[in-house]
């Protein structure tokens, strides 16, 4: 593999990265806050939304892992695992909600 097989990113790379974008703007934008205001009227919602960004951070781990197997794709690879790694970390920060206003009072 040379080094411009490295750098060029296909059409699907490209897709994969715009994706990735797109679901933590979402995130930040529209469910964080939701979640938020959710977990302030004391509906605590965080933890199921956490547990399902963990599960799709192993799938898409899991995923990756296979076509790295199959085809030893390392840039699909480093796409995969970065973008589990953001699932987790919007897991971590949906279970960890809590109510604003009790954690400010005391």
């Amino acid at each position: 593999m040379n080094r411009y097989e490295i750098i060029s990113m296909s059409k699907r790379n490209i897709y994969i990265f715009i994706a990735l974008i797109v679901v933590n703007l979402f995130t930040y934008f529209w469910l964080l806050p939701d979640a938020q205001k959710a977990t302030n009227s004391h509906m605590r919602n965080g933890h199921l939304l956490g547990m399902l960004f963990y599960f799709f951070s192993v799938l898409l781990g899991w995923f990756g892992l296979s076509v790295w197997v199959r085809k030893k794709d390392y840039s699909r690879l480093s796409l995969f695992l970065f973008f589990a790694a953001t699932l987790e970390f919007w897991g971590y920060r949906f279970d960890t909600l809590m109510c604003l206003p009790c954690l400010n009072s005391g």
